[in-house]
């Protein structure tokens, strides 16, 4: 019989994140969310096939059990480090229960194994492969002596290789469960982006309307610059101007609509015959420090038991630096016919108020409880996400800017204020520990800004390693 073959192309997965040491070793080393090299430093390299980390348990699992049966030597896999979310636990339950009729790991229904490793490779895998729990093993110095009374076990066969797996796109990625901040000067890129975060994250519910919808909770979205007077049309709106205007009146005016049970503007300028705006109007004139300057739509004796009771809340107004501020809230929001009239008319209300009581708008923040859009209404967003896309920030965030150099052996961040001025300056040589700082102190909010300065940061530090200029926005000449 010929001797067992391994095929020079092993490891078959993560070839670029394990170290490999004698690929003939019996022994293969998993140390979870330990750093490899806090093991590595204690071991002989001829005295483990392989030594990697396990992140994930789901990939990082698959990726074990393809290069174990790509390498029949490896009859021990000894698990060490810290086991943060369980992955260890995984591997643990894979080799001692196996997998179900799912191909998902028994007992661990969301870890499923790839099904293009048959049932009876992996039975074989687990019927000749013994795993070591020492992940209470806090001195990894004792490894050597742990590895050396292994029993010597030989290879059980010629190396399996398997199809990779295809992706199935995920009907809904992970995310947050609340709260989602959409910022924009104008309605146009806001409605973007707030389409697209719910195409891609949004859970898949009943309606109380027959049809099934996409749901996030509390996207809040901000829009700074924006005048309804003289919209910044986009060519992806479903209305026209003269729809948009002549929606207004249903938001700023208590006039009965043909057709049209109630109106938001019914509900706060005649609320059992009480006109809110009129009221807050007033109490800003006279306190425009006020917390009161609010309005409600809701009507408890009648809402109760509605069947179409009113999506919009409440709207309230609120001075700050000489800005009126307005923040709206929906209880239930159809982010794709509503939302962005919406906006517009609450932003025409904003302006209205601002102009009586003499003080300019600030920005409006829309918070939409059940954010949603209707199954009927997917086919046309993807059409609609597929050609127009909402602009990618570098600069303008609102937290100001952050100015990098290397200075006498040190990395040197100015934070300046969205204007230029100067606000404070630290330094360091280590740019995780200058990120943790940008994140402990609060420094950024636009997230593209900081995906670019976590590129400056890191083209600093090897500035600074290699002992070459840096200049900031310019490419390092190595």
């Amino acid at each position: 019989m010929d001797s067992p073959q391994l095929n020079y192309s092993w490891p078959v997965c993560f070839s670029d994140l394990l170290t490999i040491g004698n690929s003939q070793s019996s022994v293969g080393i998993i140390t979870l969310w330990t750093k490899k090299e806090f093991v590595l430093k204690h071991l002989s390299p001829n005295s483990y096939a392989l030594v990697g980390q396990l992140y994930s348990r789901d990939e990082g699992l698959n990726g074990i059990i393809r290069n174990c049966l790509a390498n029949k030597f490896i009859r021990h896999l000894v698990v060490v480090g810290v086991d943060l979310n369980g992955s260890g636990n995984a591997l643990l339950s894979f080799f001692q229960h196996g997998i179900d009729a799912a191909h998902a790991v028994v007992g661990m229904p969301d870890i499923l194994i790839d099904k293009e490793i048959p049932a009876s490779a992996l039975l074989e895998l687990r019927n000749h492969v013994q795993v070591h729990d020492y992940r209470k093993l806090k001195d990894f110095s004792q490894l050597p002596s742990i590895l050396t009374a292994l029993p010597p076990l030989s290879s059980y066969g010629d190396a399996s290789y398997f199809p990779a797996t295809t992706l199935a796109v995920p009907e809904t990625y992970p995310s947050e469960k609340s709260g989602f901040i959409v910022h924009h000067d104008f309605i146009g890129p806001a409605w973007l982006e707030i389409l697209s975060l719910i195409r891609r994250f949004g859970t898949v519910k009943k309606s109380d309307y027959g049809i099934n919808q996409r749901e996030l909770l509390n996207i809040v979205s901000v829009i700074d610059s924006e005048n309804p007077d003289a919209p910044v049309f986009s060519p992806y709106f479903q209305f026209t101007r003269d729809d948009l205007f002549s929606y207004y009146p249903q938001v700023l005016t208590a006039s009965t609509l043909e057709g049209v049970e109630y109106s938001y503007g019914q509900r706060m300028r005649n609320h059992n015959r009480i006109d809110q705006i009129q009221t807050l109007i007033s109490s800003l004139r006279q306190t425009p420090h006020t917390r009161r300057a609010l309005a409600v739509t809701w009507d408890i004796e009648k809402d109760v038991t509605n069947e179409k009771p009113p999506c919009l809340i409440l709207v309230e107004f609120l001075v700050q630096q000489d800005k009126l501020f307005l923040t709206a809230f929906f209880r239930s929001n159809d982010m794709f016919h509503a939302w962005p009239r919406n906006a517009f008319g609450l932003r025409k209300l904003q302006y209205f108020v601002s102009h009586e009581v003499g003080i300019s708008p600030g920005s409006i923040t829309i918070i939409s409880s059940s954010a949603h859009i209707y199954q009927n209404n997917w086919a046309i967003v993807d059409q609609l996400l597929s050609q127009y896309h909402h602009p990618v920030k570098r600069i303008g965030d609102p937290r100001g800017n952050l100015i990098l150099r290397v200075h006498d052996g040190s990395i040197v961040i100015t934070h300046t204020d969205p204007a230029g001025k100067r606000l404070d300056e630290f330094t360091g040589a280590d740019p995780f520990l200058l990120y943790q700082t940008l994140v402990l102190d609060h420094r950024v909010c636009d997230l593209s800004h900081a995906f670019y300065l976590g590129t400056e940061l890191q083209k600093a530090a090897l500035a600074l390693q290699k002992k070459i200029p840096y200049v900031q926005d310019k490419e390092l000449l190595l």
